[in-house]
């Protein structure tokens, strides 16, 4: 995944302390790991085409476009003030009904590069995310999404667990 980032992005608390934990991470005990690694690898070799030197030297590739990454989207992230009590926003839980679904489902209301529809973690700049922001409970709104108009119904909006 490569992500260039040049303006700056709204994350919230929980996924700007992930984005850091997994940054201090790879610099201090995985590039080291990876170092000795590599270290090992050219001490066995005999041959210079040794695949051992060649594996670590991808690894430790993968591993700095990581850690340069990370560095850019933490140079340009930044923390989301939390909504109002009650109020849709970056950092909230909101559970929504869909016009014709039966049960209500919950999201947690993120920025773009904490986004992870699998989990639910719905991005406010996504046409779902967008149309719930600074709503209520309570609150109908129509979402343009590339599937057509949809109504959707906000049942409740409460604390993101992190």
């Amino acid at each position: 995944m490569s992500t260039v980032v040049r303006r700056p992005c709204l994350i919230t608390r929980e996924g700007h302390l992930r984005l850091q934990d997994e940054l201090n991470r790879l610099v201090t005990t995985e590039r080291r790991a990876l170092a000795e690694a590599l270290r090992e690898a050219r001490e066995d070799g005999t041959e210079p085409e040794n695949s051992s030197v060649a594996v670590a030297l991808d690894q430790l590739g993968a591993l700095e476009c990581r850690i340069g990454e990370l560095e850019a989207i933490l140079s340009v992230a930044r923390i989301a003030d939390p909504p109002p009590d009650g109020v849709a926003g970056i950092g909230r839980r909101v559970q929504i009904r869909m016009a014709g679904g039966a049960e209500p489902r919950d999201y947690h209301l993120v920025g773009a590069l904490e986004c992870d529809p699998e989990r639910s973690r719905i991005s406010v700049e996504s046409p779902v995310g967008e149309a719930l922001v600074g709503r209520r409970a309570g609150d109908v709104v129509e979402v343009d999404t590339p599937g057509g108009l949809r109504t959707v119904e906000i049942v409740g909006v409460g604390e993101a667990e992190a």
